[in-house]
């Protein structure tokens, strides 16, 4: 199951199209479905991983769910805490705080329809009597996708092996030990209290690739090799050449794609994050030497992070 979804931009289409194509071809799925724009609201991206899924799959099979779009994550309430207290996605159809204040705006000017209206009520009651610093929280656990709620989606997929590729940011939140903003552990505790759950019916077997640890953002996408124009360009580019003149890849998933294309056969997902977090590395250190050379301002960098508690291999492709 892939998920492209971005406002403001069409990249994360663009993963979501040529990965689901590489995983059917290079990965041998078996089955897939695309969830792009509207179509990757909350409300269908539950219903994918706890009917469409479980309907498509038994017991045994691996599950790949690939999810393209904003994070964001949730601060810890204690004091000098350098732990988040989670992270959550945000769907098409997530509701901001700012877009409330707008509507509340519009509201005011007449200038907002009757449908409009009805669901500023709603949202709304959401935030009534919260403080400000309670407001993101609210918004996420009625219209974000949490790591809690996301790990109550996954219950309905036990005993099945799960892959979730997370390309957002601060998503390395979805894990426990990701939500530590110090060194990792070696400890392994998948969506906070969840895994306890998933145990107990079974699910244990889930490895989780993030494309950013839980403090970092990631960007929206990678320039191609010819824009870079640092004696690295490569005129054979085999993932490029699955794009369209006018896509972009981010970097997460061009460096997927790139392991589907150019992996060894098997390809488990240690080789998959070995080559993101090479590629990844590399290629922020290329972008960083492009906005020198112009005096433009570097980028910050992020890392992918692997947490795979399966027990047997997980192959990207077979």
């Amino acid at each position: 199951m892939q998920v492209g979804k971005d406002s403001l931009n069409r990249l994360n289409v663009a993963d979501a199209q040529v990965l689901e194509r590489l995983f059917r071809e290079q990965g041998q799925l078996d089955d897939g479905k695309v969830f792009l724009d509207a179509d990757a609201s909350r409300q269908k991206m539950q219903d994918a991983i706890t009917n469409w899924l479980p309907s498509v799959t038994k017991p045994g099979d691996t599950v790949f769910i690939y999810f393209g779009g904003h994070g964001d994550a949730l601060e810890s309430k204690k004091k000098n805490d350098p732990h988040v207290k989670g992270s959550y996605l945000l769907p098409y159809d997530f509701v901001p705080y700012w877009s409330i204040v707008g509507m509340v705006k519009q509201e005011k000017d007449k200038k907002l329809s009757e449908d409009d209206a009805k669901k500023l009520r709603t949202y709304q009651t959401w935030i009534k009597g919260l403080e400000l610093s309670q407001v993101d929280e609210a918004l996420a656990k009625h219209s974000g996708i949490t790591d809690e709620l996301f790990g109550h989606w996954l219950q309905r997929l036990a005993g099945r092996q799960i892959v979730v590729l997370l390309n957002a940011c601060h998503s390395s939140g979805f894990a426990q030990e990701g939500k530590d903003f110090g060194p990792s552990e070696k400890s392994f505790d998948f969506l906070t209290n969840e895994m306890s759950r998933l145990k107990d019916l079974g699910q244990s077997d889930t490895a989780l690739i993030a494309a950013a640890g839980a403090r970092q953002t990631t960007l929206s996408f990678r320039l191609r090799d010819s824009v870079l124009a640092d004696g690295i360009n490569d005129p054979a580019n085999i993932v490029e050449a699955q794009l369209k003149p006018d896509e972009q890849l981010s970097a997460l998933g061009y460096y997927i794609g790139d392991s589907l294309l150019r992996g060894p056969k098997p390809t488990k997902i240690e080789d998959t994050f070995a080559n993101c977090q090479r590629g990844m590395k590399e290629y922020l250190e290329r972008l960083n030497a492009l906005q020198r050379r112009n005096h433009g301002n570097e980028v910050a960098p992020y890392e992918p992070h692997l947490f795979n508690h399966c027990s047997a291999p997980v192959l990207i492709k077979p």
